[in-house]
């Protein structure tokens, strides 16, 4: 004999508290209460000034890196540690090696040197050339960014959130 629709809500009702009671003997629903606390708090600090910059530096920093080829950046590191490896012994640590002025021009001829001089160049102007950009996009960026946390402590004020 089928069960009536109030015959299956008393019986999920029951199964419900069987579980909660179960729950509630393991900590679990302690911890739940917990969770939910921290969440709220999580969410008010997830919404703060502060935190939304870094965020936006950390996905801007993400960004960045997403334009090399992650295999040349894994394989350079990886044999630029193993000729650091190779290079920094105990004794070149102990005793490193000094070099002068007519020594550094004398290295200006290795080639590993100019290499490595050559792609720190490429590095510096690519630095260098975003550096006017920077300037031009940063202020009026920084400007907007400010007027929108104004509105955002206006919000979290009016919503009873902690504001700084």
């Amino acid at each position: 004999m089928a069960m009536t629709e109030k015959e299956r809500k008393e019986k999920a009702l029951e199964r419900l508290m069987d579980l909660a009671a179960k729950w509630q003997e393991e900590g679990i629903i302690d911890f739940l209460e917990g969770m939910t606390d921290i969440a709220m708090d999580s969410l008010s600090y997830m919404t703060d000034p502060k935190f939304l910059k870094m965020l936006t530096n950390l996905m801007y920093f993400a960004g960045l890196l997403s334009k090399v080829d992650p295999t040349m950046i894994y394989v350079m590191v990886g044999n630029f540690g193993k000729e650091l490896e190779k290079q920094m012994t105990m004794e070149t640590f102990r005793n490193p090696p000094k070099v002068g002025l007519f020594g550094l021009l004398g290295k200006m001829n290795d080639p590993d040197i100019q290499r490595a001089l050559g792609f720190l160049f490429l590095m510096l102007k690519a630095f260098g050339k975003s550096i006017e950009e920077s300037a031009n996009t940063f202020v009026p960026m920084m400007e907007q960014m400010e007027k929108q946390f104004e509105q955002m402590k206006k919000a979290r004020k009016e919503a009873g959130l902690e504001v700084d």
